[in-house]
């Protein structure tokens, strides 16, 4: 039987968001088998207060996130994640 553990660990202060605040995470992880295929879907809710720092990012001061200001948090976090192996690690043990 094969037992499989997903450790999620992040590295606090280490992005230009994450230098305002640490980030905290709540992470859902779910893993489907079947036949010869796992998926894993994961999603993760940051916090209210964290997601309050993302107003710098709102350039043009109008208390809203435009496609364009979106853009460079989603660019912003997509090449930190990327670069951090999405702040997880996967392992696959047998028992």
């Amino acid at each position: 039987m094969l037992s499989l553990f997903l450790l999620l660990s992040s590295f606090l202060y280490s992005c230009p968001m994450c230098s305002m605040e640490a980030p905290i995470v709540l992470v859902d992880t779910k893993v489907i088998s079947k036949d010869n295929l796992t998926q894993f879907n994961i999603t993760w809710k940051f916090n209210k207060s964290f997601v309050s720092t993302l107003s710098m990012y709102d350039e043009n001061k109008d208390g809203k996130l435009d496609k364009k200001e979106q853009a460079l948090i989603q660019d912003t976090l997509e090449a930190y994640l990327s670069d951090n192996n999405y702040l997880s690690i996967i392992q696959l043990c047998s028992k």
